[in-house]
């Protein structure tokens, strides 16, 4: 016994399962677009981190220069006193 549901009527009109497919593949459509601005951000979001680290790490860099200048800038005055 065939279901009238499924069942086409004529070739102007899709079948059930044939809309259900559509509507489907469109919401994975979809989907896939929202996951690919997820991806996105989420590579955005990696680059500011590497770069904020990197910054960092010049900073700390920076500080122990500074603070090695000082020192030896300290060192040679006490030497002149």
């Amino acid at each position: 016994m065939a279901n009238t549901d499924d069942e086409s009527n004529g070739d102007r009109n899709p079948k059930n399962s044939d809309i259900t497919l559509n509507i489907l593949r469109r919401q994975i459509e979809c989907m896939n677009v929202v996951f690919g601005d997820i991806r996105d951000r989420l590579d955005r979001q990696d680059e500011r981190i590497a770069s904020s680290q990197i910054s960092q790490l010049k900073s700390k860099r920076h500080n122990r220069r500074m603070k090695a200048s000082m020192k030896k800038i300290e060192s040679e005055k006490c030497e002149e006193w």
